[in-house]
């Protein structure tokens, strides 16, 4: 197992969860539209396939009340067996790579961890699986 965390800096956090349908959606459709998303998916991901996929869950509150200790929950339960790689980034951050976990066979993909953010920012998190296939949420 290969666990790697990086800190952050802090104020208010804005989560980018969505309420998709349960199956993934396409890839070109952004479910948090952000100015950072294109930077981040070549920066992180590079040029492997990614599909958005609401099996991937990044929980946090909407509103912090002590950007120092926010609290940070990553379920990748879905994909059971199945994981080679989480990522996980805040993208307004001045660091914003949360997360990047190498889970090893019979790991369960469930992280819970509390960070720093630095200002309201989306937040993602990427579960690549054995075929090569990045599900972000």
């Amino acid at each position: 197992m290969k666990w790697r965390a990086y800190g952050l800096g802090g104020c208010l956090l804005w989560c980018g969860l969505s309420l998709m349908a349960q199956a993934a959606i396409e890839p070109d459709k952004d479910p948090v539209p952000s100015v950072m998303w294109a930077f981040y998916h070549k920066q992180l991901l590079g040029d492997a396939p990614f599909v958005f996929d609401d099996r991937v869950r990044l929980l946090a509150p909407p509103f912090a009340e002590d950007a120092r200790q926010v609290p940070l929950e990553i379920d990748a339960r879905a994909f059971t067996g199945d994981v080679v790689r989480v990522l996980a980034w805040a993208e307004l951050n001045p660091l914003p790579k949360i997360v990047d976990f190498q889970p090893g066979e019979r790991v369960l993909t469930w992280l819970s961890i509390r960070i720093r953010i630095e200002q309201a920012t989306p937040l993602r998190a990427a579960v690549q699986t054995r075929d090569g296939l990045w599900h972000v949420g």
